[in-house]
């Protein structure tokens, strides 16, 4: 039998009173810690004891960024359709402001949605055996937003916005 429950993170009833094999803590950054912790008690009967945390970064060894420090730091890699180099789309590096284009970082020529689109994932940590598996989801890698929108959005949201929301 599959139950989901829905539950807060906000006061300590909400981690009582039921048992679960996948705790899934969406927007952990901004939940209490300790009722985030408060969860893995509900896991103690379970062979499984799966947590996925998952949130847009606030402050260092807050929240999500204690376990990413900890990942194989997984980046979605592009490859260029003009000189064949695989990279991960980065700010401000892989946008051409003149053109309003994403661009290769290498040849500098415009990427195509399709080749951001068929992109695929790859750690970056790879001489050790991470702890956690972590995935970076930012909006450069979304084929359907134009560079032209992630500069406007640069343009007239805070840093605090464009950093959290924009390059998550």
């Amino acid at each position: 039998q599959n139950i989901v429950y829905f539950r807060g993170t906000w006061t300590e009833r909400a981690a009582l009173s039921f048992s679960s094999d996948l705790n899934v803590h969406d927007e952990e950054d901004r939940s209490k810690r300790g009722i985030v912790s408060q969860y893995a008690s509900r896991q103690q009967h379970s062979p499984f004891k799966w947590e996925w945390h998952l949130s847009n970064p606030s402050t260092p060894g807050n929240g999500v960024s204690q376990y990413w420090k900890d990942s194989d730091q997984k980046h979605w890699f592009v490859t260029c359709e003009k000189c064949n180099e695989k990279q991960f789309l980065s700010w401000p590096d892989s946008i051409d402001f003149e053109q309003k284009a994403f661009v290769c970082k290498k040849c500098h020529k415009p990427l195509s949605e399709e080749a951001r689109r068929k992109g695929s994932w790859h750690g970056i940590i790879t001489d050790t055996k991470p702890d956690y598996s972590g995935y970076w989801f930012n909006l450069m890698m979304a084929p359907w937003v134009t560079a032209e929108e992630i500069l406007k959005l640069h343009k007239t949201k805070s840093p605090d916005y464009f950093y959290n929301f924009v390059l998550g």
